[in-house]
């Protein structure tokens, strides 16, 4: 049991197991040379990745209509507590697959499951023994199927984990190889014919970032200085350019983007002006360039901004970011949709058409929950994450996995 305070990082605690990741818990890194903007080369590994297409797939992005305004959806949204649902677990991501949306997460505080539905409010949840011991973060849709990625639910050991399914029903996990010892993966993104996975090494206080040309045999990008006393949250794709977006400590706490055209030689882009104290938490890709959110750790506001390219980046502002914070960014039909949290016990979601302006969905049926990650399903945006059932008088709270939907 938590109290209320520490709901909204839930999904650090119990999925991913962090011990010191957190940026407010992080220890101090060794003085080391570390260039900003700098370059990540990676060394000739032991045996050499699969080349890579020399032009990945595009990506397509969601046609975004210019100067729409966002769908009033303030009282729309439906959706709870997924039953039947477990104590302590939690959906921390959502994807559209077919005629389905699926919500992965943590089914109890013993490993990881999966939910499906067909409409976004009801939910059937999929346990799978794939999943024992294994916290997952965040997936992607790859090749008409599912890929997931995370950790061992294990505080003595930093292994990262790759799950995969073909329907979201049945899952097998990737074999241990020593590119996923001493690190955990945070989140995953197609990329070309392959993959692109990110997340920390605890052990050596760094980010970590992983290449996978074919989609399935994962190479270690080697760690660098521009990686050092870093942590990164998210990754997305553009179709030609790779974002990925965090923390640094270089100096102070301040967030940080890291950008690549190839998945394994990236760029450290220049200080975000006004980024001190803050953190990114996700980042998407809209028609008109890159919308990354996140929060001040210190200062309890939530946080956004925007870039054409990746390398330069604007920070923007707005009074509903008080007392919040934003954990995931969607770009839908409908625009862009942010999701987190809201005076500290309340979920909250922002809707915007470029990510410059926002606004702020008032809806009650948001009270007392969290949310962790949002999607688009048949014209519907679909929102996952928990909620915070009071116990008594304890001061304590049951946390369960939960969704909501809402259409125009």
């Amino acid at each position: 049991m938590h109290r209320a305070k520490e709901q909204r990082h839930l999904v650090l605690i119990l999925v991913l197991a962090l011990t010191g990741a957190v940026a407010c818990q992080a220890t101090t890194p060794s003085p080391s040379a570390s260039p900003a903007p700098g370059t990540l080369a990676p060394t000739e590994p032991a045996t050499p990745p699969p080349t890579p297409s020399p032009t990945p797939a595009p990506t397509a992005t969601p046609a975004l209509t210019p100067n729409a305004t966002p769908p009033d959806l303030a009282g729309r949204w439906a959706g709870g507590t997924v039953f039947p649902a477990t104590p302590e677990s939690v959906m921390t991501d959502v994807v559209a697959l077919g005629d389905q949306v699926v919500g992965i997460g943590l089914w109890n505080i013993g490993g990881a499951g999966t939910w499906v539905s067909s409409n976004g409010v009801e939910w059937r949840p999929i346990e799978s023994e794939t999943f024992a011991g294994l916290g997952v973060a965040a997936m992607t849709a790859f090749r008409g199927g599912l890929v997931g990625v995370g950790r061992l639910l294990d505080p003595e050991r930093d292994v990262a984990v790759v799950v995969r399914s073909p329907d979201a029903r049945t899952w097998t996990r990737d074999p241990a190889t020593p590119a996923l010892e001493g690190a955990q993966m945070i989140d995953v993104v197609g990329w070309g014919d392959g993959l692109v996975a990110a997340g920390s090494a605890p052990g050596i206080d760094a980010a970590a970032l992983w290449f996978a040309a074919d989609g399935t045999t994962w190479e270690r990008i080697p760690n660098a200085p521009i990686l050092d006393g870093a942590f990164i949250w998210t990754v997305a794709s553009t179709g030609s350019t790779l974002v990925a977006g965090g923390w640094r400590r270089e100096g102070g706490f301040s967030a940080a983007i890291w950008t690549s055209r190839t998945g394994q030689a990236w760029l450290l882009a220049p200080p975000l002006e006004g980024g001190d104290g803050m953190q990114i938490r996700a980042v998407a890709a809209t028609a008109r360039g890159l919308v990354a959110v996140g929060e001040l750790v210190e200062g309890g506001r939530a946080a956004a901004c925007s870039s054409v390219d990746g390398g330069t980046w604007t920070l923007v502002d707005d009074p509903t970011f008080a007392g919040a914070s934003m954990t995931a960014v969607a770009a839908t039909p409908l625009g862009v949709v942010a999701v987190g949290t809201r005076n500290v016990d309340d979920a909250a979601i922002w809707l915007s058409t470029d990510g410059t302006e926002w606004t702020l969905v008032d809806d009650p049926d948001l009270a007392d929950a969290f949310l962790t990650a949002v999607t688009a399903y048949g014209g519907r945006l679909v929102a996952v994450g928990g909620t915070q059932i009071r116990i008594g008088n304890t001061g304590s709270y049951d946390v369960r996995a939960g969704a909501w939907s809402a259409a125009p």
